[in-house]
């Protein structure tokens, strides 16, 4: 018994499937519905064309429905989404990382990605010191620093490169004393405060890179040695456009490529930060472009023509360019450091002491928690695909699910697991008319997931160019992947009948009940053409039921 209603369900479910098929009249209509398959079979709409009523055969129905009447299983278009090609590179922690799909129209395709921590990974690390004067109490210990960053780096890698660059703010009024740039500082600030000569205070800038990214640590080392306190008149400084310049500026800063080496930027400061629409106060109504622009002694020379960056803008550069920043901060900026890092979703926040005795420990604590968190950044800095429904799902293992895709704590036996499902709609085909489109998924830190697809929009790949007027089709129609599509004025399986098709059901058959005439003619153009032997407007007289003599049937009278 359930086998029975197993089976009647199955061939209700076919017979439904095969109904939604039967109202697309082209090859391309039909392959955009899933389930729904073409039939191209020349033979195929002969044979059928004799059976029915002289409208165009059904080409469009399920696989199986067109093989069961009769249409060549090599004759067949049913596109399914397509195996990818997934080549992996050598170093690359994220397996697989490129595709390329072929894509059935509102059929789902998902693949799985697998993102691994390396346990001793090359580190290029660019250090941001903010040099305002609120910081000139703690120039001494800045410059411990890098003695301190070469001892914790090295425990963690034995391939890593140091840079550094400071900041201080615009030079322009509110933000730094516009009149006396060459030496902000002044000569004197109280009886109980550190007295600054010509030699003890840089001149006036906004960002200064000073040493490219080296393997050279001595380098280093000299290179903070050398740098002094600067000042500004707020308390806000220019952080935003030392970190745009610091991320875009990859041939200056020395950045190796992204699947060879991870690319952080460490932060230190005490103070605020100028962001987006605060350079309008001096004037400055260029919006900021997000590119290069230090001169040759690695000055930002924009910094009194542009406006600061906005936080998105930097969310944009540093995924673009693969780059976690880590900010180093005090104890009272805490808060709004670790909501901007909401905001870029890449960054890490680690509090530091006003002396910065634990530096060492944050940037070991900053380091680690970096090394084993994987953020992904679906589609960056590109538009979101139309059409296109990607979903995400990840898998961490026995690491912690943080937030909606982020995995923290996974490690190299416990890496995290991320499942894509891709799904085209036909929008798809409007919006990218050549079949393609691009998507990326950048995991920070560790590589990205790069994903061609390509999705079955037309028939053209399985067809022959469409012929018009072909002598197939009576010339009067088009023929078109195995089907003629008539002219106007012109019906039938071969466009062979001149006028519009019936639209009784009863067509070459007196009543529903009946048989198409008779089974004794063939129905053509909506008439009837009777065997030898039948007569009648649906074939249903039968001579030889009719009274015969020597003069023939009905005497030869009737």
């Amino acid at each position: 018994m359930e086998f029975r209603y197993l089976t009647l369900l199955l061939a209700v479910t076919l017979a439904c499937a095969q109904d939604l098929c039967s109202e697309y009249k082209n090859c391309t209509e039909c392959i955009r519905k899933p389930d729904c398959a073409w039939c191209k079979d020349n033979n195929y709409r002969e044979s059928l064309y004799n059976q029915t009523t002289g409208q165009a055969p059904q080409f469009c129905g399920t696989r199986q429905a067109l093989i069961d009447f009769g249409c060549n299983i090599n004759e067949i278009v049913d596109p399914q989404n397509s195996e990818p090609t997934k080549p992996v590179t050598s170093t690359s922690r994220v397996s697989p990382n490129t595709f390329s799909i072929n894509l059935r129209i509102d059929t789902p395709h998902t693949e799985e990605i697998v993102v691994t921590p390396a346990q001793s990974f090359p580190v290029d690390l660019y250090v941001l010191i903010d040099l305002s004067q609120t910081m000139a109490d703690d120039l001494t210990t800045l410059r411990r620093i890098s003695e301190k960053l070469v001892t914790t780096l090295s425990s963690v890698t034995n391939d890593f490169k140091l840079g550094f660059g400071s900041f201080v703010d615009k030079t322009l009024f509110p933000f730094s004393d516009e009149l006396n740039t060459d030496y902000p500082c002044g000569h004197s600030r109280g009886e109980d405060t550190l007295i600054y000569g010509r030699g003890e205070c840089e001149p006036a800038y906004d960002f200064k890179h000073r040493l490219s990214l080296t393997s050279d640590t001595e380098e280093f080392k000299a290179a903070i040695q050398r740098a002094n306190i600067s000042a500004s008149y707020d308390h806000s400084e220019g952080l935003f456009d030392a970190l745009m310049q610091s991320a875009v500026c990859t041939e200056r800063i020395g950045w190796r490529d992204a699947e060879v080496a991870r690319r952080l930027i460490v932060a230190i400061t005490d103070d605020e930060y100028h962001f987006a629409l605060d350079g309008k106060i001096s004037g400055l109504l260029k919006r900021n472009t997000a590119s290069c622009n230090l001169d040759n002694t690695g000055l930002y020379v924009e910094e009194r023509v542009q406006d600061y960056p906005s936080s998105y803008q930097l969310k944009e550069a540093f995924s673009d360019n693969s780059i976690i920043p880590i900010f180093a901060v005090t104890a009272d900026q805490v808060a709004l450091y670790e909501g901007l890092a909401e905001i870029l979703e890449s960054a890490f926040v680690g509090t530091i002491t006003d002396d910065l005795s634990n530096f060492e420990t944050v940037i070991i604590e900053r380091y680690q928690a970096v090394s084993t968190t994987v953020i992904p950044q679906p589609q960056p800095r590109l538009e979101p695909l139309m059409g296109i429904d990607v979903a995400i799902v990840p898998d961490c293992g026995s690491g912690v699910l943080r937030d909606p895709l982020v995995c923290t704590q996974i490690t190299s036996l416990n890496p995290a697991t991320y499942t894509v499902t891709f799904t085209v709609s036909s929008e798809a085909c409007n919006r990218y008319p050549s079949g393609n489109a691009s998507y990326e998924i950048a995991f920070v830190g560790f590589g990205r997931a790069m994903f061609e697809l390509s999705f079955y929009c037309s028939c053209e790949p399985f067809c022959t160019p469409r012929e018009e007027k072909s002598p197939t089709c009576s010339s009067n129609g088009a023929l078109d992947c195995g089907a003629c599509l008539c002219d106007d004025d012109f019906y039938g399986g071969k466009c062979d009948c001149p006028g519009d098709p019936p639209t009784s059901e009863n067509i070459c058959k007196a009543t529903a009940l009946d048989k198409i005439c008779d089974s004794v003619g063939t129905c053509m153009c909506g008439k009837c053409k009777c065997n030898s032997g039948f007569q009648g407007e649906f074939c249903q007289c039968d001579e030889s039921q009719c009274p015969r003599t020597n003069r023939g049937i009905c005497n030869g009278e009737g």
